[in-house]
C-alpha cells in the first residue's frame, strides 16, 4: 500500500513537470492584462499619462522605416498602437486611420466634424475617439465600423482615457466629466459648471480621476464624487497633466500677462491630497510633463528639454537652438531614453540619454513656416511614431531597419519569473519525491532482508 502511494506521488510530480514544460512555449508571458496589452493604448501611453513605454528602444538607431501621407494640413493626433503593431491616428479634420505595421492603410473612417485623439479598450477590440461634434464614438478596431456613440451638449476637445475595467473617461465643453461603461451607457457625470476644453483626464493608481477646469484642478473619485479641488489660474496652464508613481500630480504653466506684468512659466508638483508640493521656474514657458522610470520629470520649454528630480531640483537642460514652440512631443522608453520632438522650421526628433546627452536626431524635411510635431508614441519593436503638419501631413515611423516588424528582447517579465518559478518548483518536487521513493524502497528492501535472515 505504502509503495503504491510513493509511486503515485512520483508519477504526479513527473506529470506536473512535463505539463509545465510543454505549455511554456505557448503561453503569452510577455504581456500583462488590461490596457498594457497594447504598447501605446491611449494619449500619454497609460492612464497616468506618464508617456512611459514598457518597451526598450535601445536598438532604435533613428532609421526612417516608412511614412504615411495624410491629405490634411493640420497636425495629426498622437498615435495609439495595438499589440499587432497597428497604428491608429486621426487627421483632426475628418479622417481616422488604421495603418498596418508596414505602413499600408488598413482602413479609414470619416467623420463629419473633427475626430480627435483615439484610445483603445483594454482588450484592444474597440477604439474610442472624441469628436468636435460633441460625440464620443466607439469603433470596431478591426474594421473601423461604428459600434455606438454617446452625445454630450457641447464640443469634445480632449483625448479619452480608459481605465483597466473598461470605463471610459472624458470631458466636454458642457462642463462635465463623463464616465461611460464599455457598452456606451452613462455610468455617471460630474458637473463643474464651467466649460471644459483640452484637458484629457489622467487617472491615478487608486482610480482617482484628475483634470483641469476653469481656474481649478479637480480630483474625482471612481464613483463620481469630488475628492478635492485646487484653485489655480488656468489662463496659462497647459491642461494635460501627468501623475508620478508616488501619486504626485505634475502640470506645466506657460506663463501669462497680468496687471503686475508677465508671470513666468513653471512646473507644478501637487500632492495626492491637493496641496502644492513644489514649483520649478527658470524664466521660461513650460509644456506637458512626462515621467521617467526613476521618477524624473521631463518637460518641454522654449529652451529645450528639462529634467527635474522628484523633489523639484533641476538635473539638466537639453538646449535646442531657435526657441522652438512648446511641444507635447515627449515619450520615454523603459530604460529612460527620452524622445523629444522640437517643432519649428525644421522639425526634429531628438533621442536623448537619461543623463541629457544626445543619442541621435532625426530631421524632417525643412518647411517654409513653423510646423508642429504631434505627440510621440513607442511601439513594441522599439519604433517611434509621430506626425508632422504641413501641406499634406505625414506620419513618420523611425527605428532599426534590421528589427522592422520584429519584437526585440524586452527582458524578463513578472509572468516569466512566476512561470519559471513554477517549473523550478515542479523540478524540486520531482527530485524530493525521487529521493523519498528511493529511501523508502531501500528501507523496504532492508526490512525484507532482515525478515529473510530471521526465517533462515
Amino acid at each position: 500500500m505504502i509503495k503504491n502511494i510513493h509511486m503515485r506521488i512520483f508519477t504526479v510530480s513527473v506529470a506536473l513537470l512535463l505539463i509545465l514544460t510543454a505549455v511554456l512555449p505557448f503561453m503569452d508571458i510577455g504581456k500583462s492584462a488590461g490596457p498594457a496589452d497594447s504598447p501605446w493604448p491611449m494619449y500619454g501611453a497609460d492612464c497616468r499619462h506618464s508617456k512611459l513605454s514598457p518597451y526598450s528602444t535601445a536598438a532604435n538607431n533613428g532609421t526612417l522605416l516608412w511614412t504615411f501621407d495624410i491629405d490634411q494640413s493640420t497636425t495629426p493626433s498622437g498615435a495609439v498602437i495595438d499589440s499587432n503593431g497597428v497604428i491608429y491616428v486621426s487627421d483632426i479634420v475628418k479622417g481616422l486611420y488604421a495603418i498596418n505595421p508596414n505602413g499600408s492603410l488598413k482602413w479609414r473612417s470619416d467623420f463629419d466634424d473633427g475626430p480627435g485623439n483615439p484610445a483603445l479598450s483594454p482588450d484592444a477590440k474597440t477604439l474610442y475617439i472624441d469628436c468636435w461634434d460633441g460625440d464620443l464614438y466607439a469603433l470596431d478596431a478591426a474594421t473601423g465600423q461604428i459600434k455606438w456613440n454617446y452625445s454630450t451638449e457641447s464640443h469634445i476637445d480632449c483625448a479619452p482615457s480608459v481605465w483597466s475595467d473598461g470605463t471610459i473617461y472624458f470631458v466636454s465643453g458642457d462642463g462635465k466629466l463623463y464616465a461611460l461603461n464599455p457598452d456606451g451607457e452613462l455610468k455617471w457625470s460630474f458637473d463643474t459648471g464651467t466649460p471644459l476644453y483640452r484637458s484629457s483626464p489622467a487617472i491615478s493608481d487608486d482610480g482617482t480621476v484628475l483634470f483641469v477646469g476653469t481656474n481649478k484642478m479637480y480630483a474625482v473619485s471612481p464613483d463620481g464624487n469630488e475628492k478635492w479641488s485646487l484653485n489655480i489660474s488656468t489662463e496659462g496652464i497647459n491642461k494635460d497633466i501627468s501623475i508620478g508613481p508616488d501619486g504626485t500630480i505634475y502640470f506645466g504653466y506657460l506663463g501669462e500677462l497680468s496687471v503686475s506684468g508677465f508671470i513666468p512659466g513653471r512646473l507644478y508638483a501637487i500632492d495626492p491630497n491637493g496641496s502644492v508640493k513644489w514649483t520649478f521656474s527658470e524664466d521660461d514657458a513650460f509644456g506637458e510633463p512626462a515621467i521617467g522610470p526613476d521618477g524624473t520629470v521631463y518637460i518641454t520649454s522654449h529652451k529645450g528639454l528639462y529634467a527635474i528630480s522628484p523633489d523639484g531640483d533641476k538635473k539638466w537642460l537639453f538646449e535646442v537652438q531657435g526657441s522652438p514652440p512648446i511641444s507635447p512631443s515627449l515619450a520615454i522608453d523603459k530604460d529612460g531614453i527620452i524622445y523629444y520632438g522640437a517643432s519649428g522650421l525644421e522639425p526634429t526628433v531628438y533621442s536623448v540619454n537619461p543623463d541629457g546627452s544626445l543619442r541621435w536626431q532625426f530631421k524632417t524635411p525643412k518647411r517654409t513656416e513653423n510646423q508642429f510635431i504631434s505627440p510621440i508614441s513607442i511601439g513594441e519593436t522599439g519604433s517611434v511614431s509621430f506626425g508632422i503638419s504641413g501641406d499634406g501631413s505625414v506620419i513618420y515611423v523611425i527605428g532599426n531597419e534590421a528589427s522592422n516588424g520584429t519584437a526585440v528582447d524586452q527582458g524578463t517579465t513578472t509572468y516569466q519569473i512566476l512561470l519559471y518559478s513554477l517549473v523550478l518548483s515542479g523540478l524540486v518536487l520531482v527530485i524530493l519525491a525521487t529521493i523519498w521513493h528511493r529511501r523508502r524502497k531501500s528501507a523496504s528492501e532492508d526490512t525484507a532482508l532482515e525478515q529473510e535472515k530471521k526465517q533462515t
